[in-house]
């Protein structure tokens, strides 16, 4: 009725639309002369190459960005725990405090970032991967103090002061790594943490003059130590002296590719937040967060 023709015998001898199409693409290719046909596909190899090239850069980059924090973490672990220099200040192992138990004067800038001049300071890095770490508050007897516990990502994610505490202090505080299901004692306090490797910044107020010597007295009753052993937390702290230490090579991460090695390491030690483990699907490509 639409003038088609419908019989069998047409739909044999008229090959259907997309075949004809298929034949014209055979037969160029086959028409195609052999070095014109190998320079295509190097040349589709090339571009293959530089995109995955291209694709690595910033995937790479994106790590740096992303991982910086945890990388230079490592970096003042590593140049704060050990003896690194022969004049070091700053100096106490890990899970213990360092005590800057003077108020800050010209040239302090090189050892403690940022001074204030009306403040003491006691610096620790923290390794949660041993075990859970008692932090022990003083009495306070109303004084004003602040803890910032720096995590591997930069954030803070605990501060711990009077306004937590109580006025009064006194207290005994436990840091817990990531999943530590460990059973603390009676009248302690759990301070559950998402990483292990922790930065620590402790500041007690001073008014000066007479009050330093006080002050520093008080600074160093803050004390460390890994629950197993926390019956010797109470004496107060002192600084373990440098100059005994091994002098050892200076870490500088930021520097080479080494920043890639702190970087897994750090990936592996501190568990990435749930909403950025997309990112670690795409790096795991570069070797990165798969040790």
């Amino acid at each position: 009725m639409n003038g088609r023709d419908t019989s069998p015998s047409a739909d044999v001898t008229r090959p259907p639309r997309w075949f004809l199409l298929l034949c014209l693409l055979l037969a160029g290719w086959l028409v195609t002369p052999p070095r014109e046909l190998s320079a295509q596909t190097s040349d589709f190899q090339a571009k293959a190459e530089s995109a995955a090239e291209e694709e690595a850069h910033a995937s790479a980059l994106g790590a740096c960005l992303y991982g910086y924090p945890r990388a230079e973490l490592w970096n003042r672990i590593q140049n704060e725990t050990r003896r690194v220099a022969e004049d070091q200040v700053i100096f106490a192992p890990v899970n213990r405090f360092y005590y800057f138990d003077r108020l800050a004067r010209p040239g302090d800038g090189r050892f403690i970032k940022a001074p204030h001049n009306d403040t003491l300071y006691g610096s620790a890095y923290l390794d949660l991967s041993r075990g859970p770490v008692v932090l022990r508050i003083p009495p306070m007897e109303g004084r004003y103090y602040v803890a910032l516990v720096v995590d591997a990502a930069g954030g803070v994610e605990t501060r711990i002061s009077s306004q937590v505490t109580g006025p009064q202090g006194d207290v005994d505080l436990v840091f817990l790594g990531p999943d530590d299901k460990t059973e603390i004692p009676d009248g302690m306090r759990k301070l559950p943490q998402t990483a292990n490797d922790l930065w620590v910044l402790m500041r007690v107020a001073c008014a000066g003059g007479a009050d330093e010597k006080v002050a520093a007295g008080v600074l160093k009753k803050f004390t460390l130590s890994e629950l197993s052993a926390v019956a010797t937390r109470r004496a107060e702290g002192r600084n373990t002296p440098v100059a005994s230490q091994p002098l050892v090579a200076r870490a500088a991460p930021h520097q080479t590719l080494e920043f890639f090695q702190v970087l897994d390491q750090m990936l592996l030690r501190n568990p990435v937040p749930a909403e950025d483990r997309g990112l670690l699907a795409r790096w795991e490509r570069l070797g990165l967060g798969a040790g």
